[in-house]
């Protein structure tokens, strides 16, 4: 019997039997923005594993623009400025027993339009008011784009519920130290959430 457990960082480890494996299921620290709250927080195994061998992780996102980035710039790897977020499907790789992915396996279904171009300002950081927003500025929407402009309160869980849906947490990407106009995403006023359920089988 295996455990699948992934770190904030990045990386999905294996226990397999009481013991932790020494190889990565997956490593995804390149694009993983780990910023305070954010992070490599969300992970679901298909209903059906592993006569279906996908895996689900779910995570606040630095596109490989942030590489470019000057060290300790909030718009750089693990940066604090806005991010957006993506729910990425991966095949455990039956060669292995199930313990690594299969690489070029990876599917984005959540977030595919969350990409540095619609990063409000990737070098703006929390209570910047004055920033605008990711995934569009307040009245417009980026459709599939996930923000992650806070440091807290964006992406959480991902599970699989009795109906054989696939359920995203999601909160509002703004501040917990003050109001923040951004906080209004979550009543849809400004950005509808096209996707909180996904069907089985994508």
């Amino acid at each position: 019997e295996k455990l699948y457990v992934t770190e904030k960082g990045g990386t999905v480890r294996v226990i397999e039997g009481g013991t932790l494996l020494p190889d990565d299921f997956i490593n995804l620290r390149s694009e993983i923005n780990g910023a305070s709250d954010r992070g490599l927080l969300g992970i679901a195994l298909h209903p059906d594993f592993p006569a279906t061998n996908w895996v689900y992780l779910l995570y606040t996102y630095d596109p490989a623009e942030t590489l470019s980035q000057p060290d300790g710039d909030p718009a750089g790897p693990e940066g604090k400025g806005q991010r957006v977020a993506r729910l990425l499907r991966v095949d455990a790789d039956p060669t292995t027993n199930y313990r690594t992915y299969v690489p070029g396996s990876e599917v984005v279904i959540l977030g595919t339009a969350s990409t540095w171009q619609n990063i409000g300002d990737p070098t703006a950081e929390q209570d910047n008011f004055d920033a605008p927003w990711s995934c569009g500025a307040s009245g417009a929407y980026v459709q599939d784009c996930v923000p992650g402009d806070g440091l807290s309160h964006g992406i959480g869980n991902v599970t699989f519920g009795p109906d054989g849906m696939l359920y995203v947490g999601i909160g509002d990407a703004a501040t917990w130290s003050t109001v923040d106009p951004k906080a209004t995403r979550a009543r849809g006023e400004h950005q509808p959430v096209d996707l909180v359920l996904l069907q089985l089988g994508l």
